[in-house]
């Protein structure tokens, strides 16, 4: 399979996380990340998903953050060409650098859990290990 992102990071801010990671090493053809959040509230849920005490669910779930390949700094829009016989010039997304993007749209004062996968042209990777921050 292919493996997960290392070394992730997480940074907080208001109503919002910054994510750092490093790219698996020998992946090829890395076109995007899916990047998840999900809202904690410790000491009763600490993970995800999260249940109470009599084992209903909290609501608190994995979401996948929606964005544009191109909004992740490292990911960035290439051009092959290509004669007219061979179908045109196209443009496809490539993250080959160190990668980071901005979760927004997050409830104040905050804790969250986050992970990263691979989006290549085998489909989603491995996630890396989870990192928490508290938005402000």
């Amino acid at each position: 399979g292919v493996r997960a992102p290392t070394d992730l990071t997480a940074t907080a801010g208001d109503d919002k996380v910054t994510l750092a990671w490093t790219a698996p090493k020998g992946e090829s053809d890395i076109t995007d990340y899916k990047i998840e959040y999900c809202k904690i509230e410790p000491p009763t849920h600490n993970g995800c998903p999260s249940y109470d005490s009599n084992g209903n669910d909290s609501g608190n779930h994995w979401t996948a953050f929606d964005h544009e390949p191109t909004d992740i700094a490292g990911c960035n829009n290439v051009t092959i060409k290509r004669t007219t016989a061979e179908g045109g010039n196209y443009t496809l997304v490539v993250c080959d650098a160190d990668v980071s993007d901005v979760v927004t749209g997050l409830e104040n004062e905050t804790q969250y859990l986050f992970r990263v996968a691979v989006i290549n042209y085998s489909g989603t990777g491995a996630y890396s290990g989870t990192v928490t921050a508290t938005t402000t």
